[in-house]
């Protein structure tokens, strides 16, 4: 609970979480907050992997980071072995920038963006 209290005050991490209309929690988008780019974290719960969540959210919280935040970069940080979530980044527009050993890390420019 600290830890969570902690991450809702810090004006540099904005989480946003998602739920289906009975309000049953489904996971959650994070965004920490760097000096001129925001790195990415998506989090869903398994019964809704695979049925389109995923890029939903991604899409929409982009469109709601950069009004609120104005970031002109968003950087994630994927597991080489999940195949699920690099192809949700690179559909959304997400380049491949550095491939690890066991990470790659996919960059999206944001046009508009100012920070």
């Amino acid at each position: 609970k600290k830890w969570f209290d902690e991450l809702v005050k810090d004006d540099n991490i904005v989480l946003y979480i998602l739920s289906d209309e009975k309000e049953t929690f489904l996971g959650q988008v994070r965004y920490d907050i760097k000096l001129h780019y925001a790195e990415i974290s998506i989090s869903l719960v398994e019964k809704v992997k695979g049925r389109g969540y995923g890029l939903e959210s991604l899409l929409k919280s982009q469109k709601m980071i950069k009004r609120e935040k104005k970031v002109k970069k968003i950087k994630a940080t994927v597991n080489n072995s999940n195949k699920p979530s690099i192809k949700i980044f690179e559909r959304a527009g997400y380049k491949l920038s550095r491939t690890g050993e066991s990470f790659s890390e996919y960059i999206l420019e944001i046009k508009g963006g100012s920070q």
